[in-house]
């Protein structure tokens, strides 16, 4: 239980001895103080940021101080960061942007943006005094990041490497942030250090390629968890055809523009994505509709007015204004007309209904953009409005299954997202409009098909039911005594071990270690590797 140990120093050192981690959590930590690289798929708000914060505490000293190298795409998460670290006395730092008017909200070519001057890295971090060290992969790749992470201070004090929203290095590292795809060098620079990438949105195919584009080590461990959203239902709808023009966006959005303005600050939080070009004319039918009722309070200012834009083309200025509002429980902004530059990066978490006018490009996104709702736990609702052209088949810009997630006749909105992902779906009340009875008839629609992945099950015999059973509950037995004797217990929340009869129930899909720790948060390696041995004899995989 030595990583129990090493977790409870570092929960000290940060203020945070009262907080409980998850059992993935521990499991990414005890794999990385082993030295493996780690693949973490959590689900938003599970507490991935908690990982790299606590690893200069965590991992073994090298020399005098530990270095954590974090790798982030967005400037919002890393300002983020820096001021939560602060609160918990982590010294942090940013190397600073090689471009001028650096904006990385936006995505760009490294040909369009402006080359910095003259760069001037703080002392503290040419000498090693900070623990973590957040870049741009565009900062670390330069020049500057270049000779700074071959130095001697980090090449004897770097302990892990971080990159953090990992999806990016496949999703942008091809066309728009091409350093992404440079990542890889960070195993040449510091060849012998575990390497730790996180991210929400991963199916099977994309973690693949993860391994592949940054040279990650062939044992590198996998930890993921069900993303499912239990509290967000899932809705979709018809819209009017292009031909109709503004019409098919007014259809749309002049409803929720009147019932604004008999709400007012009472109407849900809710942020509308669509086009850029639609922006606009959405915050003109909304100022038509409210006029003087506009605004909060007698005040009739922009900053308290109902509705706001969010788009790339704002300064970053006027982005930072609108998070910092959407963050408030009591925030006068109440709805929200966004483009994809409204993704990552944002917790804002009274956010109520999530609103997609014409789908996003893939369900990577799609699962990113709905995940802004319902974060607090309170329930909310995701709809996308689509019409046929918008996922007709000369669409290369939208992929198969965000089609398939749209025109999909019969089957659970949910079931889609969460297979896709790599997890099997899961049953509960007010899950989606398919589920609830609602759904139009999409039959008439061109299918499109999406390859399943087969895996394989196990399979018991008769016979063999009662004497599994039996072994199964003996070991259950063995583990919750290994796990109640740990002086450590209280550092995280192991719940109640799962019966055998839960795990007889779930038998099929339960193939290895991952599978326990995914469905029944069964952390210890030695208690999941006892119960897989027992499966493997009695009910083997076919």
């Amino acid at each position: 239980m030595e990583i129990l140990n090493r977790i409870h120093i570092a929960l000290h050192n940060a203020g945070m001895a009262n907080r409980i981690l998850k059992p993935q959590q521990i499991q990414c930590f005890d794999y990385i103080c082993k030295g493996h690289d780690v693949i973490a798929v959590l689900p938003t708000g599970f507490g991935k940021s908690v990982l790299f914060q606590l690893l200069p505490d965590i991992l073994p000293t090298k020399t005098t101080i530990n270095i954590v190298i974090v790798l982030c795409p967005l400037s919002s998460i890393i300002e983020d960061q820096l001021h939560s670290l602060k609160i918990m006395s982590i010294n942090a730092g940013v190397l600073p942007s090689r471009y001028e008017n650096e904006n990385c909200e936006t995505l760009f070519n490294n040909e369009d943006m402006g080359m910095a001057a003259d760069i001037h890295l703080p002392d503290d971090l040419v000498n090693g005094l900070t623990s973590i060290v957040f870049a741009h992969p565009e900062d670390l790749l330069s020049d500057v990041g270049r000779k700074l992470m071959k130095s001697d201070v980090y090449q004897k004090n770097v302990v892990a490497c971080v990159i953090d929203e990992g999806h990016c290095v496949e999703m942008w590292g091809n066309d728009f942030r091409k350093d992404f795809k440079g990542l890889s060098c960070l195993k040449a620079m510091f060849p012998s250090v575990p390497t730790l990438v996180l991210t929400a949105t991963a199916p099977p195919q994309l973690i693949l390629d993860l391994k592949k584009s940054l040279c990650l080590s062939d044992n590198c461990k996998v930890i993921k968890k069900n993303p499912n959203r239990s509290n967000i239902f899932l809705d979709r709808e018809k819209r009017l055809s292009n031909n109709h023009g503004y019409d098919s966006y007014s259809a749309i959005l002049k409803p929720i523009a009147e019932d604004l303005l008999n709400q007012g600050t009472n109407y849900p939080i809710t942020i509308i994505y669509m086009k850029l070009k639609y922006c606009g004319f959405a915050y003109s039918l909304f100022n038509k509709t409210l006029q003087e009722k506009q605004y909060d309070g007698s005040e009739k200012t922009p900053s308290s007015r109902l509705f706001a834009q969010f788009h790339s083309p704002q300064t970053r200025k006027m982005k930072q204004e609108i998070i910092t509002e959407l963050k408030k429980e009591h925030s006068r902004i109440r709805v929200i007309f966004a483009t994809t530059a409204l993704g990552m990066g944002v917790d804002a978490p009274y956010v109520s209904n999530v609103i997609h006018i014409g789908p996003s490009s893939n369900l990577e996104c799609y699962f990113q953009e709905i995940g802004r709702a319902g974060r607090s736990g309170h329930p909310a609702k995701a709809t996308i409005y689509f019409n046929n052209s918008d996922i007709a088949a000369n669409k290369c810009t939208i992929n198969d299954a965000m089609k398939w997630y749209c025109q999909s006749d019969g089957v659970c909105l949910r079931k889609i997202l969460l297979e896709y992902f790599g997890f099997h779906n899961v049953v509960q009340k007010n899950c989606c409009r398919v589920c609830n009875g609602f759904d139009y008839n999409a039959s008439q629609t061109v299918a499109v098909k999406i390859p399943v992945n087969q895996t394989k099950v196990r399979t018991l015999s008769v016979a063999d039911v009662p004497v599994l059973f039996k072994q199964l509950q003996q070991v259950l037995l063995e583990c919750e005594k290994l796990l109640n004797d740990s002086k450590y217990t209280a550092l995280y929340h192991h719940g109640v071990l799962p019966s055998a009869s839960e795990i007889m129930e779930s038998i099929e899909f339960i193939l290895n270690e991952d599978d326990l720790l995914k469905n029944f948060s069964i952390y210890d390696e030695l208690c999941a590797s006892k119960l897989i041995a027992l499966l493997d004899i009695y009910a083997p995989a076919i």
